[in-house]
């Protein structure tokens, strides 16, 4: 009788970081046909046609890297614009990339 109420607010906020983590469930999807690099960055239940995020030609890719953080790791690409001399920054977070699927990206462009 004692621990209904504890255990009951332990359940509480383990089923609200689990809902909340299902929520910001996101698919990240690149892919590089040689002329033209695509991101797609969407949640696995949408329906539907998923539309690019970013979707550039692969020569005016400047940069593309990975900084890695607690929480979550950060893609940042550094693509060039005609109408700008600095570079254009996108960046995109991305959980659980790994270094095998970081290197197979940056290779599709050399």
């Amino acid at each position: 009788m004692e621990l209904r109420w504890p255990l009951l607010g332990i359940f509480l906020v383990i089923s609200i970081l689990i809902i909340k983590k299902i929520t910001n469930l996101k698919v990240f999807q690149f892919e590089n046909s040689g002329f033209i690099f695509s991101i797609k960055y969407y949640h696995p239940s949408k329906k539907g046609i998923v539309f690019p995020l970013v979707e550039y030609p692969v020569n005016k890719l400047r940069s593309l890297k990975i900084e890695r953080s607690v929480f979550a790791d950060i893609i940042v690409i550094d693509v060039d614009l005609k109408e700008k001399e600095m570079p254009f920054r996108i960046k995109i977070k991305v959980s659980d990339i790994n270094d095998r699927d970081y290197r197979k990206m940056v290779n599709s462009f050399l």
